[in-house]
């Protein structure tokens, strides 16, 4: 760990307007939090101590997420939102999935990158909003079409059959066609035999 941290430089360095600045002060916040972070947890191990060290984190953990909570709710700033909903939901809170559903609605250039955040964390209501950003997505933009379609694909939602009508249209590009081809059908043809083993286990 750095031992020559100057603390008030840092938190200055965090308040810069200057790219620079912010960058760096970024950089070595993160590294010493992280530093701190390993040191904390492998005081778990303090045979006395150990207790009290769990607690500490879950204190500070809770912080972060109450912080991010309040960030995420002030802001008037979708993109805003969306980071602070993003780094909620790594720590496994939900409250700002709305935001990702609609930042996943929208014409915006993360769309899909927030979709496949969705659909990591597995949330089904994920798909209502991918469907939603499929139907006014133009065939052209085939890169943002296919990872859609992948991420619509693992949070095991289905195709409606007029998308993919359009998506295997003459219309569509050769890769979307191809795509919609080879990657659904073996798809949905995971979904209908999930659903069988379910009934019979039933």
């Amino acid at each position: 760990m750095n031992t020559n941290l100057d603390l008030k430089s840092l938190l200055n360095g965090l308040k810069s307007d200057d790219p620079e600045t912010l960058l760096a002060a970024l950089h070595e916040s993160s590294e010493v939090i992280h530093q701190i972070f390993e040191r904390a947890v492998q005081a778990i191990k303090h045979p006395e101590m150990g207790r009290f060290a769990a607690e500490r984190i879950y204190g500070v953990m809770a912080s972060m997420v109450e912080e991010l909570e309040n960030f995420m709710q002030s802001s008037t700033v979708l993109e805003e939102k969306v980071h602070a909903a993003t780094l909620l939901l790594s720590c496994g809170a939900t409250t700002g999935v709305a935001f990702l559903r609609e930042a996943v609605e929208l014409d915006l250039p993360y769309s899909a990158w927030v979709a496949h955040k969705l659909a990591n964390a597995g949330l089904a209501e994920a798909k209502d909003s991918i469907v939603l950003r499929l139907r006014s997505t133009e065939l052209s933009r085939t890169d943002e079409i296919e990872s859609l379609l992948s991420a619509l694909k693992k949070v095991k939602g289905n195709l409606p059959p007029d998308l993919e009508s359009r998506f295997l249209s003459e219309e569509a590009p050769e890769d979307i066609r191809e795509f919609v081809h080879v990657e659904w059908t073996s798809h949905t043809s995971s979904l209908i035999q999930e659903t069988q083993e379910v009934t019979l286990r039933a």
